[in-house]
């Protein structure tokens, strides 16, 4: 039996919770005999969208002492092998995603878990407008282009795979 994990981490309304939404109801699909599931859950507003008969729920929650911890390591640029290493005794998410003991790990919402937790994830890549369209203050800031930048090159480097939304402006 594989176990599979899937971190639902996006908030409703935007388009990373539809695409979470989408690859959750693709994972439900699944066969039950062949795959045990488990969802990480940062909001109660999954429970309506997760059959609990079928699925472990661990839930996510953002401490102060977890985001303090977060952001002395972020702030401090050590790597992230190293922050790999320690991130299960100073982070109660990553501890929780560990404890999970997945097979792998779905990061459908460009989560940072599929680097920063030493999980065998799966991460996404949902855009490179920090690249294309730096024009929008949102995408195109010095700091917003170095976050992605570190972001996006530690999902490759660390994930398993990554999954990619169609080249932009491909024609083929």
């Amino acid at each position: 039996m594989i176990r599979l994990g899937i971190v639902l981490s996006a908030t409703p309304g935007g388009g990373r919770f539809q695409y979470a939404q989408t690859v959750l109801d693709a994972v439900l699909r699944f066969p039950e005999a062949d795959f045990e599931l488990t969802a990480a859950l940062s909001s109660p507003d999954w429970l309506s969208l997760v059959p609990d008969k079928r699925v472990k729920i661990i839930w996510l929650t953002e401490s102060a002492r977890n985001r303090t911890v977060n952001r002395l390591w972020h702030a401090s640029r050590l790597s992230t092998s190293l922050w790999r290493k320690v991130a299960p005794v100073l982070d109660s998410n990553v501890a929780a995603l560990v404890g999970g003991h997945c097979d792998m790990w779905i990061c459908p919402s460009n989560d940072r878990w599929s680097f920063r937790a030493p999980i065998p994830a799966l991460g996404t890549i949902h855009d490179l407008m920090h690249i294309h369209e730096r024009h929008f203050p949102e995408a195109g800031s010095e700091e917003e282009v170095r976050e992605r930048d570190m972001h996006f090159s530690e999902t490759c480097k660390w994930a398993l795979g990554v999954a990619v939304d169609p080249a932009m402006g491909s024609s083929t």
